[in-house]
């Protein structure tokens, strides 16, 4: 498949096998740009289809070398997209290799329907690894006595624990 348009896929955990492939594609150029579909409710998902009309080669969108399509969450009105461009996520991923003094490991405790969760398993893939998906409901507690924070010679920037913070 080329670079046009934009391709729809699911981005619930039990589709992060082919949302990854779908991303991998869009991050070297070999498909088109993806756009990740929350599991539920149908009219959010019936609201980005109708708003971004993805797998129509006529509302390709006008990004060069676009990659990833970040929808919000239309409280405003129709939903939007964040369009990132392959070259902008590889910049974040080589920063965020910089600041952590090597590439990482990375735990998937985000939504796929977010950035920092769609930034996990794009950093994870430019580094030629597969994250490590966390529970659902963790909750990063700064003031638990379990929670690490990043040392220089670490791979993990933090520890998520389960549970709430008190």
């Amino acid at each position: 498949m080329g670079r046009s348009g934009v391709h729809a896929l699911d981005a619930t955990p039990g589709s992060l096998g082919v949302l990854a492939t779908g991303l991998a594609a869009a991050l070297d150029g070999s498909g088109p740009a993806v756009l990740p579909l929350p599991a539920g409710p149908r009219v959010v998902r019936k609201a980005l289809v109708d708003a971004f009309r993805p797998d129509d080669p006529s509302a390709a969108a006008d990004v060069e070398g676009l990659a990833l399509v970040v929808p919000t969450s239309g409280s405003t009105g129709v939903p939007k997209g964040a369009l990132l461009s392959a070259s902008a996520i590889r910049a974040s991923a080589t920063a965020a290799a910089a600041r952590l003094s090597g590439p990482g490991h990375w735990v998937l405790a985000l939504p796929l329907t977010h950035v920092a969760g769609l930034m996990v398993l794009a950093r994870a893939h430019l580094a030629g690894s597969v994250p490590v998906v966390g529970a659902r409901n963790f909750v990063h507690t700064a003031r638990s006595s379990s929670a690490q924070r990043w040392h220089p010679r670490s791979c993990w920037t933090e520890r998520v624990v389960p549970g709430s913070a008190s």
